[in-house]
């Protein structure tokens, strides 16, 4: 999976519990596709407040195992198929506060990464000590490769 390219959306009906829709397992989110899905649309089409398009993105680890997504059917997103594979909620101070880089918080969702030995893992420390360790990297708003985040 290294390398592959995704999408996802993420969207609210209620402000403070969201679900990500996401292209894993179906295809790897073509851009001709992507480019012609717009928040207003997809607020329209499922009735949401809120819409991020979150992509493309391209996977850092190298596999997966344990995965459950949430709903199993597939969705048309403009046609591009996705399946909703994770829900969270966050506190109502986290909406007022989401300009803030690196928030945690919880997503619903069962799934084990796996990395390769010998392969690059790259991890963000927080303040406290606290490792995350990056499972994609963004290339919506700079062009990146796993190379350049090594830099």
């Amino acid at each position: 999976m290294r390398g592959e390219q995704y999408c996802e959306i993420v969207l609210s009906k209620t402000g403070t519990e969201f679900v990500s829709y996401n292209t894993m397992g179906l295809n790897e989110c073509p851009i001709d596709i992507w480019k012609k899905i717009t928040v207003a649309q997809v607020k329209e089409d499922t009735g949401s407040s809120f819409v991020r398009l979150n992509g493309p993105r391209h996977w850092i680890m190298d596999s997966y195992k344990n995965a459950a997504v949430v709903n199993t059917a597939v969705k048309s997103f403009n046609g591009l198929s996705m399946r909703e594979i994770g829900e969270y909620r966050v506190n109502s101070q986290q909406v007022f506060i989401s300009s803030i880089p690196y928030q945690t918080g919880e997503v619903k969702r069962q799934i084990t990464w796996i990395y390769d030995a010998g392969k690059p893992v790259y991890e963000l420390i927080d303040s406290k000590g606290h490792v995350f360790v990056m499972h994609s990297y963004s290339s919506q708003k700079v062009l990146q490769t796993e190379d350049s985040l090594s830099i």
